[in-house]
């Protein structure tokens, strides 16, 4: 989807593509699942795939309210929809109303989320860096090109190369990723604030299936981070 430079005045202007992910909130229970668009009506009809609960599609019921969000090049976006019509065959699907009004709010430019998930740190190498291996660390935050991971510890120097374990999740599948990654720069964190130490890690030499899981797990979490830029623009 390519980057909008101004404001979108319209939903067509958000040039969505078949495929890009919307996360649906229901209004009665407050629950969130991500969808994907598969058609396009304009003033009529957008139509999603099936949400699904580990991994099993569910129905959307006719008439239901439903709060969605998306991200739409560098702006997170928001709008009311009721379902129109869910239908079992050829495949679960549904019609959802077409947005009658919008709100978009800018973010940040570079496609970088905060977490906080445990990664398992190995050397790529065995036997080339000091220390006892594997370590423990968290991702802090990670883009589809790195990451940056906080041990109490330190690890490796900079132009060390590692292999980084952790699970990522899509569309409420779990993958375990194994990633090599090359440390790029540190910083050590002041007691005050925590303490450890911060490493900017490249991934290197990913293959094409995790660089397109990655990408899907970090547009993920925006999508669901989302939330909180635009309720914050509403304060």
């Amino acid at each position: 989807m390519p980057q909008l430079k101004a404001v979108p005045g319209s939903f067509s202007d958000l040039h969505l593509n078949i495929n890009d992910t919307f996360k649906v909130e229901s209004l009665s229970n407050k629950k969130r699942y991500p969808v994907r668009l598969i058609g396009m009506v304009e003033n009529a009809s957008l139509i999603v795939s099936a949400p699904k609960i580990n991994g099993q599609e569910f129905y959307l019921p006719e008439g239901q309210k439903l709060r969605v969000r998306l991200i739409a090049g560098n702006y997170a976006c928001g709008f009311m929809t009721d379902v129109l019509l869910s239908r079992r065959l050829p495949y679960l699907y549904s019609h959802l109303s077409y947005p009658k009004k919008f709100e978009a709010v800018a973010i940040r430019q570079s496609s970088r989320v905060q977490l906080n998930i445990p990664v398992i740190i190995f050397e790529e190498h065995k036997g080339t860096l000091y220390g006892e291996w594997p370590q423990r660390g968290v991702i802090a935050d990670v883009s589809s090109s790195g990451a940056r991971l906080h041990c109490d510890q330190p690890l490796a120097a900079t132009g060390s190369e590692l292999r980084v374990n952790f699970n990522a999740s899509v569309d409420g599948v779990i993958k375990k990723m194994s990633v090599n990654a090359m440390v790029r720069n540190i910083t050590e964190i002041p007691d005050a604030e925590g303490g450890g130490f911060d490493y900017g890690v490249q991934f290197r030499n990913v293959s094409d299936d995790d660089r397109v899981y990655i990408s899907g797990f970090v547009y993920e979490q925006m999508l669901f981070q989302s939330d909180t830029t635009m309720d914050s623009s509403n304060d």
